[in-house]
């Protein structure tokens, strides 16, 4: 299993404007992916200002292909996104899962 990360900042409006736009568009763009495993949205908020990181998981590298195309390490990042983030990464990290553990008794 692959891990991609991808950061940006935002404004506390900006944060939740992104989040609406991540569960309405991002999150039904990326079940359309063969591969697609899952994904989270992760918020720190410091000093009037959030920190976004968005976390996918992919069961293979062409897997992420298939939604990133061959540059797969820049960010897609669509317009919506744009207007409301203030600051983003152009380009995102991809971690091999190491270990997975899930939560006793959840789902596996």
């Amino acid at each position: 299993m692959i891990a991609r990360t991808w950061g940006a900042s935002a404004t506390i409006d900006g944060a939740a404007a992104y989040q609406r736009h991540f569960e309405s568009s991002v999150l039904v763009e990326l079940a359309r992916v063969p591969g697609y495993l899952g994904a989270f949205l992760l918020c720190h908020e410091e000093s009037g200002r959030v920190r976004l990181t968005v976390l996918s998981l992919w069961n293979s590298t062409d897997a992420i292909r298939r939604f990133a195309g061959q540059e797969y390490e820049t960010a897609v990042v669509h317009d919506d996104a744009k207007a409301v983030l203030d600051d983003y990464d152009t380009v995102v990290r991809h971690h091999s899962v190491a270990v997975a553990a899930p939560a006793p008794g959840g789902p596996e």
